[in-house]
């Protein structure tokens, strides 16, 4: 009963949002009787084919302009008067992105792609994933803060993986001299699927991964609910299903309380990043926001992993990195998420500086390590969680664990560990075979799961897991993006939940944890990856049902 009950609800979300708009849409633009009466006796057959397109595309326009929020205009007036010419501040909502031929260029800019309506997703699994996750904050801390776990989890696979050799072998030299700076801070972002499971047609929330440190999207995120919003205005629709979100601000806030633990006001904020970013209007985002949180008192510094050679200095007294004399307090690595963005050991050593400083370094490699797909996998096996954290009771320790997929460790030679490889080789449509790298376009899917495995040395298997394909709702939506068709598509979304943490590493005791915000990030159905960056997905919001 509860799955027919479930299945009517997204049927009668479904009909809300692509039955009623085209009828909403019409009556927009339809002068001969009034709105009241259209919404009680209009149906779509009133509308001739091209009334209808023009609405729509009225529609698509008005989210696209809202999107780009007027940008740079002048409002004219008289000009004898002060202030004849009035700056509109660039895309202030944050729905934009620099054009990648132009990566270099502020004054070119394209809106970032987005769905035209917000997508439905279950509230009892959204509620559910915001639960939980300050006990997945509380818990990701701990484990970055165990240094023989980490060791102990990543060292097999770091002896075939230069990547992972290089942070351990820096997390151990920190370990070795002493750690300077005691305040940790955690940006993280849980991400999920809306799962269906294939034999009783439930929803159920699945965890796909734990992102820490970079996280990116926040700023679209918060963007796209306030375009949503304006097309359930302009729509006569009621936004009570669109929950508010403030994910955009959490960065910046996290990174200003760092900055006021640090105690020195003279201290500057660095935001490490490539110089010609796609993102380059989202990082501009988050210091404005840092600038806002601190009442401008922030100095905020950005390089690149050159500049930070050249320019960022440790200090041989105090252990103090420093920027032209003045500490640095954090710093904010948001790209160099590759081992390509590491090619020589002086980069290494660049980040080694940094990492022996006294600076606070959201993403240092005890969070790098501890976000990896290996931990991941080690933490849903039985017991972890209550390893980790003793003090948490029972039912919220339950709460977490159903939300894991299945796992399987690639790295035993026993019979079990080959079996699940015989089964995956076989069957490869169920399993996503994953490395321990960040962002899109690293894991395997379908017959290149076969190919690898059938290939993969069995000193290499360490490096990657395996995890169950999972099986996410679809719906359907118009994605918005530059230059292309606006045509409604099947799209199935996944739930990212925002927060941060801060706490001591050396007391091990919680000065902050916040949970705030979310995103969702729709993509094409057909598609296994889902990165917005990859040019398959686009940012989107939820409809709760």
């Amino acid at each position: 009963m509860a799955n027919i009950h479930l299945k009517t609800k997204i049927v009668f979300v479904l009909f809300l949002l692509f039955g009623l708009f085209e009828p909403k849409i019409g009556v927009l633009t339809s002068p001969s009787k009034s709105n009241k009466e259209n919404e009680a006796s209009t149906t779509q057959e009133e509308y001739d084919e091209n009334t209808q397109l023009e609405s729509f595309e009225d529609l698509v326009t008005d989210a696209i302009d809202w999107a780009h929020n007027v940008g740079l205009v002048n409002r004219y007036c008289d000009p004898r008067q002060r202030g004849a010419t009035e700056i509109v501040p660039f895309h202030e909502i944050g729905m934009a992105n620099r054009i990648r031929d132009h990566r270099n260029r502020s004054d070119f800019a394209e809106i970032a792609p987005f769905s035209l309506f917000p997508s439905p997703f279950p509230r009892r699994l959204f509620e559910h994933a915001q639960t939980i996750q300050k006990t997945l904050q509380l818990l990701y801390f701990r484990v970055s803060q165990n240094y023989e776990f980490l060791k102990e989890t990543l060292g097999e696979a770091a002896k075939t993986d230069s990547f992972l050799r290089h942070q351990l072998d820096i997390l151990e030299d920190v370990q070795r001299r002493g750690s300077k700076q005691p305040i940790t801070l955690l940006l993280q972002r849980s991400d999920y699927m809306c799962h269906v499971n294939g034999e009783s047609g439930e929803y159920e929330l699945k965890q796909v991964e734990v992102n820490i440190g970079p996280i990116g999207g926040n700023v679209s995120a918060q963007a796209v609910r306030q375009v949503h919003g304006r097309v359930f205005s302009k729509l006569g629709l009621s936004e009570d299903n669109l929950p508010e979100n403030r994910a955009s601000a959490a960065i910046g806030e996290a990174l200003a309380k760092a900055w006021e633990l640090f105690r020195d006001p003279s201290a500057v904020v660095v935001i490490m990043s490539i110089k010609n970013n796609h993102g380059h209007f989202a990082l501009r985002h988050i210091q404005y926001k840092i600038e806002q949180a601190s009442a401008y008192k922030i100095k905020v510094i950005r390089l690149t992993l050159a500049e930070c050679d050249e320019k960022l200095i440790l200090d041989p007294n105090d252990s103090s990195l420093r920027f032209n004399g003045r500490k640095v307090a954090v710093v904010y690595q948001r790209t160099y998420l590759s081992e390509k963005d590491w090619p020589t050991e002086k980069h290494w050593d660049i980040r080694r500086k940094i990492e022996r400083s006294t600076a606070i370094v959201p993403f240092n490699v005890n969070i790098h390590l501890a976000g990896s797909k290996k931990v991941q996998q080690t933490l849903a096996l039985p017991g972890m969680l209550e390893q980790f954290l003793p003090d948490v009771d029972e039912g919220m320790i339950s709460s977490i664990r159903k939300t894991f997929a299945d796992l399987w460790a690639l790295d035993k030679e026993d019979e079990a560990t080959e079996a699940v490889i015989r089964k995956a080789i076989e069957n490869p449509e169920n399993y996503v075979l994953k490395t321990n790298r960040d962002g899109g376009g690293n894991n395997f899917f379908g017959e290149e799961i076969a190919k690898k495995l059938s290939d993969l040395p069995r000193d290499e298997r360490s490096s990657m897991i395996l995890m169950e394909k999972l099986k996410p709702m679809e719906v359907k939506n118009f994605p918005i993006r530059r230059l292309r068709e606006h045509t409604v598509r099947n799209m199935s979304s996944e739930l990212g939940i925002v927060g941060y943490f801060l706490g001591n590493g050396q007391t091990m005791a919680t000065i902050a944890n916040v949970q705030q915000g979310h995103l969702l990030r729709t993509k094409f159905a057909e598609s296994n990856e889902g990165g917005v960056g990859l040019g398959v997905a686009v940012h989107d919001s939820p409809f709760l049902f």
